[in-house]
């Protein structure tokens, strides 16, 4: 203090932060950054799916909600069933707009159990309103197609459908622009009695395993009951445009769907002339054969519903009675076989309900049933 001399600190002057240290907090900036970016994206990534689960669940809620609009229809429909008197003796003759008119023509009204079947009939084309949303109710008697597995009972019947439905084998002609057609009825009908039968021995042109068995993939014969129409896409000689119809041309005939006059329920090959369409009563043996085959459809048609048998003879008889000696067997005027179909909407979304029933005098049998 006395000696006169300058004192200096010996502590080097601070020019900057430690090099080191700003490197570590920078780092720490970083990770903080990284992490929070992190959390950002897994939260809005949990948003997202839970956001897209809830819609699919709404999906799933209205879509439920919509299958039991349908099923609301379809219990109208067996509801209706059930009271109707007239399936306790088995006679089905469901009411449609040309009876309607045959009634008010003779001076009549419908029941009131007719006017419910007549207004289903109507709620097919443009539904009718029920709970929040509309149906629309087919309901057919079943026993107006020809059963396909009552075919080795009725082969000509078989092969006279498939004529009438004008069962062509489509093919392009490898050196000219035109299409060959030939008739495959028959072939097409062994193919169908030989999928039927027991045995292994194929009929002429049709098929057994030992055919199928060679097809890529390869399959066996069922050697039993169809179990749907679609089985028969497995058949030879049956394809897509055989199943579905193929619409006519200047130089092809049309072919009728296949699908829309056979059915796999039922115990007999016996259809109901009251339910019938003109297709299948045309094939009716003894009624295919008659030179007045139009006739006896056309006057079919116009006097149902035929109550009991002796109307269905009388009406074959009259105008040819050697075609109601071989049509007897194949042509009456009962069912108890109904196929009912409910197309529900409900907002945005549509159900349905398909359902084929077996009435019984004390009982309803579910035999056939899809929802989609």
């Amino acid at each position: 203090m006395g000696n006169g001399r300058p004192r200096f600190s010996t502590d080097a002057p601070r020019t900057g932060a430690n090099p080191r240290r700003r490197s570590r907090e920078g780092l720490a900036i970083l990770i903080v950054l990284s992490i929070l970016i992190l959390l950002a994206t897994m939260a809005y990534s949990f948003h997202d799916l839970v956001s897209s689960q809830l819609a699919i669940s709404r999906k799933d809620v209205d879509r439920f909600r919509a299958i039991q609009l349908a099923q609301a229809g379809l219990n109208l429909a067996i509801t209706l069933v059930k009271l109707d008197p007239q399936y306790t003796g088995g006679y089905t003759y469901l009411p449609d707009p040309a009876y309607q008119s045959k009634l008010i023509q003779a001076g009549g009204q419908p029941s009131k159990l007719e006017e419910i079947y007549l207004l289903m009939r109507a709620s097919e084309a443009t539904g009718m309103p029920l709970e929040n949303g509309s149906v629309a109710i087919k309901i057919r008697d079943e026993m107006g197609r020809f059963n396909l597995n009552a075919a080795e009972k009725a082969p000509e019947f078989l092969v006279n459908l498939l004529k009438v439905c004008n069962v062509r084998k489509r093919k392009k002609l490898t050196f000219s622009d035109t299409t060959a057609v030939d008739d495959i009825s028959t072939p097409l009908a062994n193919s169908i009695l030989d999928w039927l039968d027991k045995d292994s021995t194929s009929r002429p042109e049709g098929a057994e395993s030992s055919y199928y068995s060679e097809q890529t993939p390869s399959y066996r014969a069922r050697n039993g009951p169809f179990e749907s129409i679609d089985e028969l896409m497995l058949l030879r000689h049956m394809d897509r445009r055989i199943m579905d119809g193929v619409p006519g041309s200047d130089t092809m005939p049309a072919s009728l769907a296949l699908k829309e006059f056979v059915t796999i329920f039922g115990a007999t090959a016996q259809v109901n002339a009251n339910a019938a369409p003109p297709e299948v009563l045309a094939a009716v043996p003894g009624i295919f054969e008659s030179a007045n085959r139009q006739a006896i459809v056309a006057k079919l048609l116009e006097s149902r519903p035929l109550r009991d048998f002796g109307a269905v003879s009388s009406v074959v008889n009259a105008a040819d009675p050697l075609a109601w000696n071989k049509a007897a067997p194949y042509l009456g005027p009962k069912s108890n076989l109904l196929r009912i179909q409910v197309k529900a909407h409900l907002g945005s979304y549509d159900g349905a309900v398909e359902t084929v029933i077996l009435r019984e005098p004390d009982n309803i049998r579910y035999l056939y049933w899809r929802e989609s």
